[in-house]
This record gives C-alpha cells, sequence and structure tokens, in this order.
C-alpha cells in the first residue's frame, strides 16, 4: 500500500511538473505568438539539457571523486558512503523542490548573462528585443554549464559521500564546485541590482541625480524583466529538471555506487575506535 501511494504521488507531481513547464507555452499562445522557437525551442532544449546531463553527470562526478584519491594518496583516502539505503523522496523529489531546482539554473545562467553585459554591452537587457536575445543566449549556457549547479550537486546530496584521510581519521564531504550555487545566487541578486542601476541611468537620461520614483520605476521594472526571463526559461529548465530526476538519477547512482563501491560508514568509526 505504501508502494502504491507513493507511485500515486509521482505520477501526480509528474502532471504538476509537466503542467508548469508547460505554462509558458500558453501564456505566449495567449499573447498570440506563433514563434516555431517558443513552442519547439524550449522543450527542445529541455531535452537537450537532460541528455547532456543523462550522458556526462557521472563521468563528472567520477572524475572528482577519484582526483581526490588517486596516485599516492590511494593508499590513505577512501569513499565512504554515509547510508546504504536511500529514501524514496531522495530519488523522487517533492514538486517544489524540482521547482526550486530549476529555478537555480535559471539564476545561474541569468548572472552569468548580466555580468557578461556588463563587460561587454552588447545587448540592451532592458528592452523586449534585448531580453529575447538574452534568453537565446542563456538556452546555450543551460546545455553546456548547467551540468555544473544542476545533475552534480543533485546526485551528490543523494549519494552523500565522505573523502576519508585514514591519516587523520577526517571525513570531508565529496563535492564538486559546492559553493558555486551559492555564488549563482549572490551573483544573480547583484545582476538584478545592475539592472536597476542601468534602467535608472536611461530613466534620469543619464547622469542626472536619482529620485525615489526613479528607483521605485527602475525596480519595477528589473523586476518584471527577470519574471519574463525566468517565464522563457522555465519551460526548458524544468522539463530537463524532471527528466533527470525521474529518468536518470537512480541508474547514475547504482552506476556510482557499482564503481566506487565506497566503504560503510560503521566501519570506518570502528576503525578510528579501534
Amino acid at each position: 500500500d505504501s508502494l502504491g501511494v507513493q507511485i500515486e504521488d509521482a505520477r501526480y507531481e509528474n502532471f504538476l511538473s509537466l503542467l508548469t513547464a508547460a505554462m509558458p507555452l500558453l501564456f505566449y499562445a495567449l499573447l498570440g505568438s506563433t514563434s516555431p522557437k517558443i513552442y519547439i525551442g524550449m522543450p527542445a532544449i529541455g531535452l537537450a539539457t537532460w541528455l547532456v546531463w543523462d550522458m556526462l553527470t557521472t563521468r563528472l562526478v567520477k572524475i572528482y571523486v577519484f582526483k581526490n584519491i588517486r596516485g599516492e594518496k590511494e593508499t590513505w583516502m577512501e569513499v565512504v558512503r554515509l547510508e546504504d539505503r536511500l529514501r524514496w523522496r531522495e530519488y523522487k523529489p517533492h514538486y517544489v523542490n524540482m521547482l526550486l531546482n530549476s529555478f537555480t539554473l535559471t539564476l545561474m545562467t541569468y548572472s552569468i548573462v548580466v555580468f557578461a553585459l556588463q563587460i561587454v554591452p552588447v545587448i540592451d537587457i532592458t528592452t523586449i528585443e534585448g531580453l529575447a536575445e538574452v534568453v537565446h543566449y542563456s538556452w546555450i549556457l543551460l546545455i553546456l554549464l548547467s551540468i555544473l549547479v544542476g545533475p552534480s550537486q543533485w546526485l551528490f546530496n543523494v549519494l552523500d559521500l565522505r573523502i576519508y584521510d585514514k591519516r587523520l581519521k577526517i571525513l570531508e564531504k565529496a563535492s564538486p564546485l559546492k559553493y558555486l550555487d551559492e555564488f549563482a545566487d549572490v551573483f544573480a541578486f547583484l545582476g538584478f541590482i545592475l539592472t536597476i542601476r542601468d534602467i535608472s541611468y536611461k530613466a534620469t537620461g543619464g547622469g542626472n541625480p536619482l529620485t525615489p520614483s526613479t528607483i521605485y520605476f527602475a525596480s519595477q521594472t528589473a523586476l518584471f524583466i527577470f519574471l519574463l526571463y525566468w517565464l522563457s526559461m522555465l519551460t526548458s529548465s524544468l522539463l530537463a529538471t524532471l527528466l533527470y530526476y525521474r529518468l536518470s538519477m537512480a541508474k547514475h547512482v547504482s552506476e556510482i555506487l557499482y564503481e566506487l563501491n565506497p566503504r560503510r560508514l560503521e566501519d570506518v568509526i570502528e576503525e578510528k575506535s579501534g
């Protein structure tokens, strides 16, 4: 009965995720858009992103872990796993968790694009035309770079691996680029502030003193721009996230555990106390 409830919950959350991923397509349809870049491009980008994750995530994880124990270190460092069994929800997270994970991917692409435009200001993100062009570049970033802050981190969280130093008798959490997702959040916020600055600069004609009304207008406009950006990224990022958790996660967990063959935490505790 419990398994039946879990499967039913998973189906319900799959439906919610797919419905949410389809909402931007419905939004653009209501606006009268007929562009194939929207109705074909957005799902295709999500599918392409998932395919990259499916092929490369375990390779990235194994490169990181083996880098920490190869060579001379191999005799005194090894991989340890804290849990022998994984809970259902770690494999099949709630709809809200998947939505938040996909939002992290959006923050990553947004932060990279905004800061790149500060260095090379070739696109005006404060216009609809500029925003559309930025989204196209962000789709490319999603395919190429999201593996660093997305599936590799999610897989490590599920595995909950540690690198055990037998000489110092310490356990260190194994996580590639473990601060990258926090940096993405910070830089996305800074990017939002920079967008407000750019809008304020244009609204005052450049160089004129800022007023509270100008700052308020710029803040509202920047928020609107980010919401449009998030909406344009939602279908691709959430679809890729859903496909990874439903079709790739369990396979990748099994592959990593088979190749690494980590020790049990209980064995390490006995060794340390012995």
